[in-house]
């Protein structure tokens, strides 16, 4: 297992001995590269990665970030804890969108802990948030750590700490293209998602009703491709899928790219996985190789709690209880 940190650029190298590798940056904590190989044994970067770290900072596509304190949309950026109603920063229109408009996609983080071990190598990232920043309740200490196995898997694990009853939902933001060619449309993909049910969005794409699949556009519970999927008669579809789905199983998503052999399998312990087909993926987003992002060139799946509803979090975070979530990608190619 190899690990190595470069301080200027701030990325963090970690590899295992079958030459699967995952980069990270201190900005975001994010995932700025997965290199996974091919069915011929050719190493490609699968995960969306900017053209520079900097752009991180800024870019709107959010590629890799952790995303938090709350990930998704909060309607109206208004949040009820215990009956007290706190106003977030409304940085998406009217709404409050992945934590606003500072939020910890944007800030560099610090490494807490680093182990490296015969089996697997962990880094801890970990950022601090006073009471009332972008709105929320509670000085907060976030942790995010990031684990990579011998068994080509890499697990995040999610923390917070809080002094005050609050809410937590963090998540990651990472597109993927298993082809490694993001110049390439990726909704040639084979997908599942183990889910029954789906929320629909109105026009601002907030959550507001949960309907089942079965029979419809949404229906991923056997693999299917995503683009003829997406071409049936339905304008909420336009410009692709930014649904949240309601998990049967911590097995939630199976991506395939049959060309080159590539599969991911993303497991959680959340209960719902919001899939993005990068609708509106667009020119300002550019990545490695100088290459300009294009709607669909990238899909993200982002697990989460269910939506907030009427103001109301599905659940309290409180200082007495510790609160963690996982995320485990597992990556297989043809041999």
């Amino acid at each position: 297992m190899l690990l190595k940190i470069t301080e200027q650029e701030k990325v963090i190298h970690m590899e295992n001995t079958q030459g699967f590798f995952v980069d990270l940056l201190l900005t975001g904590a994010s995932i700025y590269r997965v290199g996974v190989p091919d069915h011929h044994g050719n190493l490609s970067n699968i995960a969306m990665a900017l053209k520079m770290p900097g752009r991180y900072y800024y870019d709107p596509s959010y590629a890799g970030a952790t995303l938090g304190p709350v990930s998704g949309r909060i309607p109206g950026g208004l949040l009820s804890i215990n009956g007290q109603l706190h106003h977030l920063s409304q940085n998406e229109g009217s709404h409050h969108l992945h934590g606003g408009f500072q939020s910890v996609s944007r800030i560099d983080w610090q490494i807490l802990n680093v182990e490296n071990k015969p089996s697997e190598i962990s880094v801890s990232f970990g950022i601090k948030l006073p009471d009332k920043f972008e709105g929320y309740p509670g000085n907060r200490i976030l942790q995010t750590t990031y684990r990579l196995t011998a068994h080509n898997c890499l697990e995040i694990i999610y923390e917070g700490q809080t002094d005050a009853d609050t809410y937590y939902n963090l998540s990651n933001h990472c597109y993927w293209n298993l082809s490694g060619d993001f110049s390439q449309s990726a909704l040639t993909h084979l997908l599942k998602i183990n889910a029954q049910s789906v929320w629909l969005n109105d026009d601002k794409h907030i959550p507001v009703e949960l309907c089942l699949v079965r029979g419809t556009p949404y229906d991923f519970t056997s693999p299917r491709l995503i683009d003829p999927a997406k071409q049936e008669n339905d304008e909420s579809l336009l410009k692709g899928y930014n649904n949240a789905y309601l998990l049967d199983d911590t097995a939630a998503v199976i991506l395939d790219d049959p060309q080159s052999g590539r599969r991911l399998i993303l497991e959680t312990n959340y209960p719902v996985v919001q899939f993005y087909s990068g609708g509106y993926l667009d020119h300002r987003t550019i990545m490695e190789g100088n290459i300009k992002a294009t709607a669909g060139c990238a899909l993200a799946f982002e697990p989460q709690e269910k939506p907030v509803l009427n103001t109301v979090p599905p659940f309290i975070a409180h200082p007495a209880l510790k609160w963690e979530r996982k995320i485990r990608y597992t990556f297989f190619w043809d041999q």
